[in-house]
């Protein structure tokens, strides 16, 4: 499919149908409530990162989106600008969580033992919030990678809801193809088991899935398959969330939201159709668009069929938990 640069899409579909920059308050107790949208974006290593965060949370607030930001603690000490650029950003009224420490291979939260991830998510928290200097109630473990220790490692910490789950995706499209946990895992938010964080149990923490229909509902699907997440994933998303009274749950990059992307990979090798420890098949990377200007093209298209929803309303992680949406 053809698709045309943001810079020439029409003024109709980029349209918002709301009248206001604020989200509104629930309704309450289901009849005319409105579906909760939590856009949420990671963030990784860009040479201008805290430029993407800052230019697409100024294009969700131009829509009267709200967005959350997973940050990797470590980049406040990489990127010079970042912490002023996240201080302003939920000055804005977006959200900032914690997206681990440095976001690399050897920080693997499914396979740390329990004492080094602890350390590593207090090290992580700490650095977050003294950036910050606001508490961080939210997080996403880097690749979605997380075992039965990391959530009560999260609770203990005083975290409120983690986003680390993509249930019922097809594993061998995971970074974690060997994790079959998630294919029991439950669509709508949960209390997670002490045990297993991919069952109910009684931890406070509340774990809220990234939507998902195979694949996640996610910036790489997007690239991949275009037409299948804009017209097959994303009403069928809204409409089970609709349904069933859960959140649309879509996971971006700000760099392909504002058309930076510098995604390079080197050429296939037979190497990448084996399942690697950091990634798993990594052949998936190839069948991605890299062109930025695609890239922001299909985000935008994305975006604004998300717009078109009327009772879709945009809310940060922590509006989500503390406006009623939590039944």
């Amino acid at each position: 499919m053809e698709c045309r640069p943001a810079s020439i899409l029409s003024a109709q579909e980029l349209r918002l149908p709301m009248s206001s920059t604020a989200p509104s308050q629930p309704s309450g107790h289901g009849q005319g409530r409105e579906t909760p949208l939590l856009i949420t974006l990671d963030l990784h290593k860009h040479r201008e990162i805290a430029r993407c965060v800052q230019e697409s949370a100024e294009l969700f607030s131009h829509y009267g989106q709200r967005a959350t930001y997973f940050v990797p603690a470590g980049y406040l000490r990489m990127y010079d600008s970042l912490t002023h650029t996240l201080r302003r950003v939920r000055e804005m009224g977006h959200d900032v969580g914690c997206h681990g420490l440095n976001h690399t291979p050897d920080e693997d939260l499914g396979l740390l033992p329990p004492d080094r991830e602890f350390a590593l998510l207090r090290e992580a928290t700490s650095r977050l919030e003294d950036g910050l200097g606001a508490q961080v109630t939210s997080f996403r473990a880097p690749c979605y990678r997380i075992s039965q220790h990391t959530l009560r490692a999260l609770d203990e910490l005083g975290y409120k809801a983690d986003l680390s789950m993509t249930p019922q995706q097809v594993p061998i499209l995971s970074s974690a193809p060997w994790t079959m946990g998630r294919l029991l895992a439950p669509r709508s938010p949960y209390h997670p088991s002490k045990a297993s964080p991919w069952r109910r149990g009684d931890l406070r923490l509340l774990e809220i899935p990234t939507s998902c229909f195979l694949v996640p509902f996610a910036q790489a699907t997007v690239l991949a398959l275009p037409v299948f997440s804009d017209r097959l994933m994303r009403p069928l998303l809204a409409f089970e969330a609709r349904r069933f009274k859960r959140p649309l749950v879509l996971q971006l990059h700000p760099e392909s939201v504002v058309g930076k992307d510098d995604w390079k990979f080197p050429p296939l090798q037979w190497r990448d159709f084996l399942p690697a420890r950091a990634g798993g098949f990594k052949f998936r990377y190839k069948l991605i668009e890299r062109d930025p200007v695609k890239v922001k093209a299909m985000t935008d298209r994305l975006l604004a069929g998300l717009r078109s929803e009327a009772d879709l309303k945009s809310v940060s992680v922590t509006e989500y938990l503390a406006n009623g949406y939590v039944t």
